[in-house]
């Protein structure tokens, strides 16, 4: 049932995909995650935030990609309160440290939302940081005006060695 959904999903059918979801006997957070990572990466934003609260409610408890998920859609939408709801379960339950796209996505999501000082400290308390991590802090500054900290942050990934992606040079340029 949950192949089903993703199906539909990747599909860009999300009647099709709302509808087979319905009709699991049992909705686990797998099926839950593909309806609502489908909703997020199409641009619907608010249907997936929806969804993110009603599978709590029905007592399912999000795993890093479901929180990933909601974190784009907060991005997208502007929804800061809710994002910031959501990183205060991600480390409240301990999850913070032990994952660096989650902790990329939430240095994205408070960039998106227009919130650079929280991006920055999320960053920076980051255990590992990677190309992935500083490609997103580098945008969030780029898209910030914040031209002298995209420069830092840059020669910080060169100091670390981590090379950088062609998204990189394209914010730095």
């Amino acid at each position: 049932g949950n192949a089903v959904v993703d199906m539909y999903v990747k599909c860009e059918s999300f009647y099709d995909a709302t509808v087979a979801f319905n009709r699991l006997p049992i909705r686990d957070v797998i099926a839950w995650t593909a309806l609502l990572a489908g909703y997020a990466q199409e641009g619907f934003g608010e249907k997936a935030l929806n969804l993110f609260d009603e599978m709590q409610l029905e007592g399912i408890y999000p795993n890093n990609v479901t929180f990933i998920c909601g974190l784009k859609a907060c991005g997208d939408v502007g929804a800061i309160g809710k994002g910031q709801a959501i990183h205060a379960e991600i480390s409240r339950k301990g999850q913070l440290g032990n994952d660096d796209l989650v902790c990329s996505m939430l240095v994205d999501m408070y960039s998106r939302c227009g919130s650079i000082e929280d991006a920055d400290h999320v960053f920076v308390t980051m255990p590992c940081v990677d190309v992935i991590s500083f490609g997103t802090v580098i945008a969030g500054y780029a898209e910030h005006g914040k031209l002298e900290e995209v420069l830092d942050q840059f020669c910080q990934m060169e100091n670390m060695h981590v090379p950088p992606s062609p998204s990189t040079f394209v914010y730095v340029l």
